[in-house]
């Protein structure tokens, strides 16, 4: 959440992908979210599965875009949301 990284990361984008896997509380994921999700058509999010902050995130913002979700046990998972396209 250093401001420094953030106005670096904007000034270097757009990117094609962004892959969110730091601070796993609601709100370190949902900075994250905010603060460079906003620069790239694709992002994955690490830890969707039985984890509070990342899967409380999760469910709120998948339902606005396509996604998928690569999970195969009842921790961890990867969920990619595809931003250029519709829900």
């Amino acid at each position: 959440r250093d401001e420094t990284i953030i106005a670096a990361v904007q000034a270097l984008g757009p990117f094609d992908f962004c892959f969110i896997d730091g601070d796993h509380s609601y709100e370190g994921v949902k900075a994250d979210w905010d603060n460079y999700g906003p620069h790239a058509n694709i992002v994955a999010f690490h830890d969707i599965v039985n984890n509070v902050g990342c899967f409380k995130l999760w469910k709120e913002i998948k339902g606005s875009y396509r996604h998928v979700e690569y999970t195969s046990s009842v921790w961890l998972g990867i969920g990619i949301i595809f931003k250029d396209q519709g829900a």
